[in-house]
């Protein structure tokens, strides 16, 4: 279930994670990371590049974070507006993997 606020805050191990795209262009060809941060440790779980900025690269991520580190029951998967996470395929990767989604605020600047 996908759901717009402020996200809570991580008390435990794979609870919370967080989904971050970003592009970079070494050799002059552009490349996207998208990394899933777990809140709690703080620490990189799942990670995907590719050439291209779209679902399929974030789920890659969150794919890639899901075999490294199973989830617990009531994982919360917080991403940006981004048109990557709010997909259909996106959401249905979550739901099978009963995945709830949370995006922050759309007014923040940081986003």
């Amino acid at each position: 279930m996908a759901s717009v606020g402020s996200p809570p805050q991580a008390s435990s191990l794979a609870t919370h994670r967080h989904g971050i795209p970003t592009a970079r262009a070494p050799w002059r060809r552009r490349l996207y990371l998208a990394i899933v941060i777990d809140l709690a440790s703080c620490r990189v779980v799942g990670w995907a590049v590719t050439d291209h900025l779209e679902t399929d690269l974030v789920d890659a991520a969150l794919s890639d974070a899901l075999a490294r580190r199973p989830p617990t029951d009531g994982l919360v998967f917080h991403s940006d507006h981004g048109c990557q996470y709010s997909s259909a395929q996106h959401a249905r990767l979550a739901k099978r993997h009963g995945v709830d989604r949370l995006w922050r605020e759309r007014w923040r600047v940081r986003d």
